[in-house]
């Protein structure tokens, strides 16, 4: 039986590989036939993306799509050479995670009012470390900016392990971050969560307000995951696909370590719903990026 291959537009290692080759696996064992994990990496997802979009119509390639290549990089890339909704359909969603700001457990800052009142009192002057330009925190940082009206320094850094290290050292004033690198330190005490990005508070951390409770529901931040297919695709295979990779997302066996770390399951994003949420996100993504000035190297 020809093998169907999954193509992560990031290296492997990091939390997209990981949930691509647990999802892959499950999918394969319920189509009944291999799915095959393969990374190809480069221009923060566009590489990846691009192959995906000139392999044939039919349905034995599938492509990990996210915030970064369907909403941002259209943006951020002056030469893309790929449509996010032209090239692909959005068969179904996967994960959604919310990044959270955290300080300092000794930090002054007990809420994100107190934090934003900071701010205000000081433009500019407060650092907050988040992940590279136009990565997702990094926007989410940008957004919460915009939207507050407040000026705060960003400091961007190529992970999660310098700028947390910085924050515990006194060098920064919080952090924008996804629960997974945070949680060790939070389960020590170390940290301090101010607000949840997403549209609701976390399992996980239920004491933390969700950014819309905090009276600032234009800021809600987060990052997604799904699966795509090349336009043309037969719809009975990703009919087939859809309703395979849905029995995956309930199993509380694939499900409960990403779970764990703060990721929720898109059991509702069909097609359709995706279809619409992307756009959405390329719009509201577009314009963050834009009026910043951003531009992808």
């Amino acid at each position: 039986m020809k093998p169907i291959t999954w193509i992560v537009p990031f290296p492997p290692g990091g939390v997209t590989d990981l949930v691509s080759r647990a999802v892959a696996a499950a999918l394969g064992r319920q189509l009944g036939q291999p799915v095959i994990v393969e990374n190809h990496p480069g221009v923060a997802g566009s590489l990846g993306t691009e192959l995906a979009a000139r392999l044939p119509a039919d349905g034995y390639t599938l492509l990990y799509i996210s915030t970064g290549p369907m909403a941002v990089n259209p943006a951020l890339y002056r030469q893309l050479r790929y449509d996010p909704l032209r090239d692909f359909i959005p068969v179904h969603g996967l994960l959604q995670s919310s990044a959270l700001l955290v300080v300092d457990a000794a930090s002054p800052y007990r809420t994100l009012a107190d934090f934003l009142e900071a701010a205000r009192r000081r433009p500019g002057q407060l650092n907050v470390g988040s992940s590279a330009p136009g990565t997702s925190t990094h926007l989410a940082g940008m957004l919460l900016a915009r939207e507050s009206g407040v000026k705060f320094l960003q400091v961007p850094y190529k992970g999660s392990a310098a700028a947390l290290q910085d924050l515990l050292g006194g060098r920064l004033d919080a952090v924008f971050d996804y629960v997974l690198p945070l949680k060790p330190h939070l389960d020590a005490g170390r940290l301090r969560p101010l607000v949840t990005l997403g549209r609701r508070r976390l399992a996980l951390l239920p004491e933390v307000p969700a950014i819309a409770e905090a009276g600032w529901r234009g800021a809600e931040a987060t990052s997604w995951s799904g699966i795509g297919v090349r336009t043309g695709t037969p719809e009975a295979v990703m009919r087939k696909l859809a309703a395979a990779l849905h029995v995956v997302l309930t199993d509380p066996e694939v499900m409960s370590p990403f779970i764990a770390t703060g990721e929720i399951p898109l059991l509702e994003m069909n097609e359709a719903a995706f279809r619409t949420f992307i756009a959405a996100e390329q719009r509201k993504w577009g314009e963050v990026v834009r009026q910043a000035g951003l531009v992808g190297e």
